[in-house]
């Protein structure tokens, strides 16, 4: 029988594979070897495996979980290429993800401080749309409450309207997130009291913005200042091809107060 197979050696060659490779293909379950001899335990693999261990190892260079590599070797070619779509995408989310903390890392590294400044934040009442979601998906649902809002108000809405994004202090695994704008219009709508509050612009994408927050809840804190929600964000400048977003955003806190008993960090007052 063995006259009719490739050890493990000279079938890993053959593949351009190395031993431990095919061993480790093994014991996942991935390429059983198709004869084991029973005295010496020496394995043997036929030649019409040699596809499915190129594609085990050429999805394993590409960081394809077990998984998926597992179901893709072995299903029919029209799932095979579902599956395969399924794992581009996940590769074009990962760079993007990618992109964004490289962003964050290079924001963070500037030694140039983000300026913090206080302001008094207006009082507003504003035509709202809500919705939540993960806290890594609040730039895709932002952008969608935005096109229900304007929608639903129409010529209320002058071009040049300050769009605000209103989000609570507290990230939590769902993050309730408002999107309004100045507008006398029908539906749901929110007062915001005006107060104290600090603030900083944002220049850029909205995947380096925890850079800006960062930054204002550190001064925040350096100052003895307990923050209050929600968090506004003013969209100065809303992103475009060719066009570098801009938002303000401000952080309000409530009146200093003298130290004592319960005026600790669990004090933070939620407004969402």
């Amino acid at each position: 029988m063995t006259t009719e197979l490739l050890g493990i050696g000279e079938f890993a060659a053959s593949c351009r594979l190395t031993v431990k490779r095919l061993r480790n293909y093994a014991a996942s379950g991935l390429l059983p070897p198709a004869w084991t001899d029973p005295h010496t335990g020496y394995r043997y693999y036929r030649r019409d495996q040699a596809e499915a261990a190129l594609t085990i190892a050429l999805l394993r260079d590409l960081d394809v979980p077990l998984a998926s590599v597992a179901r893709i070797v072995a299903a029919a070619p029209a799932e095979r290429r579902v599956l395969i779509e399924a794992e581009r995408r996940r590769v074009v989310a990962r760079m993007a993800a990618d992109r964004r903390r490289l962003e964050v890392l290079e924001r963070l590294g500037d030694p140039a401080p983000v300026p913090v400044v206080e302001v008094t934040a207006p009082p507003l009442r504003l035509a709202v749309e809500s919705a939540e979601c993960a806290p890594e998906a609040i730039g895709e649902v932002v952008g969608g409450c935005v096109s229900r809002l304007f929608s639903r108000c129409g010529p209320a809405v002058s071009t040049g309207s300050v769009v605000w994004g209103l989000f609570p202090v507290r990230l939590t695994p769902v993050v309730p997130v408002q999107v309004g704008v100045v507008a006398d219009v029908a539906g749901p709508s929110r007062r915001l009291p005006g107060g104290a509050a600090v603030s900083a612009v944002h220049v850029g994408g909205y995947g380096s913005i925890p850079v800006t927050y960062h930054a204002l809840f550190a001064a925040l804190h350096g100052r003895g200042l307990t923050p209050s929600g929600p968090v506004r964000e003013e969209y100065l400048v809303a992103p475009g091809d060719g066009v570098t977003p801009v938002t303000r955003v401000s952080v309000t806190y409530r009146p200093q107060r003298s130290t004592g008993a319960g005026s600790g960090a669990g004090d933070v007052e939620e407004d969402m």
